[in-house]
């Protein structure tokens, strides 16, 4: 907006506002005088063009983004840790929790007993990289009678920081769909929130009034664990005190939470390559 405002430019209006019976040459005093200014008026349009810029959603930078969403509670999503299946032998071996494992460069530490020889672990560094990594867990320190551990199984996907186009996003379409005391709009915004969760599907009134299913995808958008739909539903509205507003669900909403369905599709290709090429 201000581009057209130069230091020339300035210069130029400056110099022309002085008589001309003036010395007004290059090296003179007045024009000595006025140069400096010139670079200074010049930096305050260029900073003014910065400013309009970040007053704007659509070009701030991400800290003036967080700021303008923060107006309508809106911040951005935070990274997360993984939650993973963690296999022992042998089974009648118990581990302590907060027993610490490493796995290439990422460590995790135990936080639940799932059954004999089974555990929880949750990785210490936060973000997706441990929802990638499967095989042997070296214990941090010495544990008697163990022979072999594993990770089996994601549970809960890590998330990474959301990022700035993401949440730029997300802050518009808040303008276009309104929130409101359990609409369509509200449980996509809350279960969106939740750790691990990637996508959700909402489906009003499916089972008649006060009803609503809730089909999730994980952060990787891929089939959730049984783990990730607990710990959704628990959030949204605990099975044992369902319709009670004892979760995120307005009171008399019975939240059902359900994972998507796993389709396998054949794909048979042929390929016929160019001539010269093996």
């Amino acid at each position: 907006m201000f581009e057209s405002y130069t230091y020339e430019k300035i210069l130029d209006d400056m110099l022309a506002k002085v008589p001309n019976d003036l010395d007004k040459r290059q090296a003179s005093i007045i024009y000595n005088a006025l140069a400096p200014a010139a670079v200074e008026l010049q930096n305050m349009y260029i900073n003014l063009d910065v400013v309009l810029n970040e007053t704007f959603a659509d070009t701030a930078n991400r800290e003036n983004l967080i700021k303008r969403a923060a107006e309508r509670g809106i911040v951005p999503y935070n990274a997360t840790n993984a939650i993973v299946k963690g296999e022992f032998t042998p089974t009648t071996l118990e581990i302590s929790i907060g027993e610490r494992f490493s796995l290439g460069e990422l460590n995790y530490a135990v936080t639940e007993k799932i059954s004999d020889g089974i555990y929880k672990l949750e990785c210490e560094e936060l973000g997706a990289d441990a929802n990638f990594q499967f095989g042997q867990l070296i214990p941090i320190d010495y544990i008697e009678g163990l022979k072999y551990a594993q990770i089996t199984e994601i549970l809960i996907p890590g998330q990474d920081e959301e990022s700035t186009e993401d949440f730029r996003a997300r802050y518009f379409a808040s303008l276009d769909n309104q929130t409101f005391g359990g609409n369509v709009t509200d449980y996509k915004q809350k279960v969106n929130e939740l750790p691990g969760v990637g996508s959700v599907k909402v489906y009003p009134t499916w089972g008649g009034g006060g009803t609503v299913k809730l089909v999730i995808l994980d952060s990787q958008f891929q089939k959730p664990s049984d783990e990730l739909i607990n710990s959704v539903q628990t959030a949204i509205d605990p099975v044992q005190n369902q319709g009670q507003g004892l979760g995120i669900a307005p009171i008399g909403h019975v939240v059902t939470v359900e994972g998507v369905l796993e389709t396998v599709l054949n794909i048979t290709s042929k390929f016929t390559l160019q001539s010269g090429f093996v």
